[in-house]
């Protein structure tokens, strides 16, 4: 039997979202607990953990959220992005959208993913600031190779 409260409890299904971006946007999403649009008005996701496609490729960190926690209190909605490709060519990226600004982002981030070619470009010093903003943040994350 089903009871009353696993109905209210019951959210939509979204899954993890990935956010790649470079090791500064993270220091300043995670420091200022808030993630603002691009120029086109929304933030950008992917389902995919795969980082050799469009915008991700050459990025210096994935950020892991609980999309159905973020789902409470946003509208995810499809994208697709096509810029990039040829003519006729598709490539499902998996995108996902949010329009506008998503705040207390702290409360759905799960981890941090950090590519050293990420350090190699930002700094050593840059990183490490990141990390230490991670630790007293209690984030998770890894530097993986």
């Amino acid at each position: 039997m089903i009871k009353l409260i696993d109905l209210l409890n019951e959210g939509k299904q979204v899954g993890p979202l990935y956010h790649y971006t470079t090791l500064m946007s993270v220091y300043n999403i995670v420091n200022q607990n808030v993630i603002r649009p691009s120029m086109n008005g929304f933030v950008s996701f992917t389902r995919s953990k795969n980082r050799d496609f469009g915008i991700a490729q050459g990025t210096d960190a994935m950020m892991a959220f609980d999309g159905d926690k973020l789902s409470n209190n946003y509208k995810i909605t499809p994208y697709q992005d096509y810029e990039g490709f040829e003519q006729g060519e598709e490539e499902d990226e998996m995108e996902e959208s949010v329009y506008g600004t998503i705040k207390n982002i702290n409360k759905y981030l799960i981890k941090v993913t950090i590519y050293p070619e990420g350090i190699d470009r930002t700094g050593e010093q840059w990183s490490n600031k990141l990390i230490d903003l991670l630790k007293e943040k209690n984030i998770p994350y890894e530097i993986v190779k």
